[in-house]
């Protein structure tokens, strides 16, 4: 299968060169090499991609002049001269890209234009789902990634001892993000700032309704956007909100089991087929068309002018770059 045109996804991790095997890597058998959102924005989609058939993508280290180039925010950079080139941005937890002649977001919140699309982050890969032995018993609570985003009441010695006197652990699993075997419920508040918030994917919630693991929640907007009803997910937003829930769960069973079986739901949304189809929509249907309006626009007179205006989307870059530092660092509000 082709793209109407190719694509080249721009790969510049400097710790593994592009000739190491990477185009050949399955993510569900090696899902400890994909921890960046280079690697999982740039690199999984590549390899999603042309699992899938696609023979006319490319990973290459540098943009390639004149074509379409995906790349990731924080490796587009003025220097790369990439007005020469048909750029498609991952605006992930990152600034604004005016750079973009296309922005992919991974919250809707941060759609800001024409020029910008809503994907799904890819799933955890390598997933190990809950063990289905496990019943409806509620022994181990987990939160899946870095400590430091977790609320802090959640990692106080108070919550620790509320769990255990009801007989339940609470996991921090700072490694290991794709095993779920163990676990009976995740737990995902953050203490970040409200901008911050309105940037994140929904993946922990995505995450865990693939591995069978009904949640907690925070207020977050990317689970908001995807939630239908009360069996999604439990909207909490503090311990004592989480501890009232745990035990409401361990006393109501039947709950539990509902929320188990919306997990098996839900998880049919988000499947990597699902995913991929967003992409091939992407590149079938508007990057044609802007592609093909950039290279009229490549033409006699129209070259001089779109370098003009390459040099405004220059200037609102770096404004758009330090507003974002200003306001991520702002407290939750």
């Amino acid at each position: 299968m082709h793209f109407p045109y190719p694509v080249y996804f721009v790969y510049k991790n400097k710790t593994h060169g592009i000739t190491d095997g990477l185009t050949e890597i399955d993510p569900n058998a090696k899902p400890e090499r994909f921890k960046t959102g280079e690697d999982c924005w740039i690199l999984q989609t590549f390899l999603y991609l042309k699992q899938n058939g696609y023979s006319n993508i490319y990973l290459v280290s540098d943009i390639v002049p004149g074509q379409i180039c995906v790349i990731h925010y924080w490796e587009l950079a003025t220097k790369d001269r990439s007005y020469r080139s048909f750029i498609i941005a991952i605006q992930a937890d990152t600034p604004l890209a005016p750079l973009a002649n296309i922005r992919v977001v991974q919250n809707k919140l941060r759609l800001a234009s024409n020029y910008d699309c809503y994907i799904t982050h890819w799933p955890q890969p390598g997933l190990i789902s809950r063990n289905s032995k496990r019943g409806s018993t509620i022994k181990n609570i987990a939160y899946i990634g870095h400590p430091d985003y977790l609320a802090a009441e959640f990692k106080s010695a108070f919550f620790k001892d509320q769990l255990e006197k009801i007989g339940v652990s609470l996991l921090i699993k700072e490694s290991d993000w794709n095993d779920y075997s163990n676990v009976d419920l995740v737990l995902a508040v953050r203490d970040i700032s409200a901008f911050d918030i309105s940037g994140k994917p929904p993946s922990k919630l995505i995450n865990a309704w693939k591995a069978g693991c009904p949640a907690l929640m925070g207020p977050d907007p990317a689970y908001q956007q995807l939630r239908k009803d009360d069996l999604d997910y439990i909207e909490v937003y503090s311990a004592e909100d989480a501890y009232d829930a745990i035990v409401k769960l361990i006393q109501k069973p039947e709950l539990y089991e509902a929320m188990l079986n919306r997990c098996l739901a839900r998880s049919d949304e988000f499947t990597i087929n699902t995913i991929a189809r967003q992409w091939e929509e992407l590149f079938f249907g508007r990057v044609s068309l802007e592609y093909e309006r950039y290279l009229d626009n490549q033409r006699g007179y129209k070259k001089m002018i779109s370098f003009m205006k390459f040099i405004v989307r220059a200037i609102k870059h770096k404004v758009e770059r330090k507003a974002f530092f200003r306001l991520i660092h702002k407290p939750v509000v």
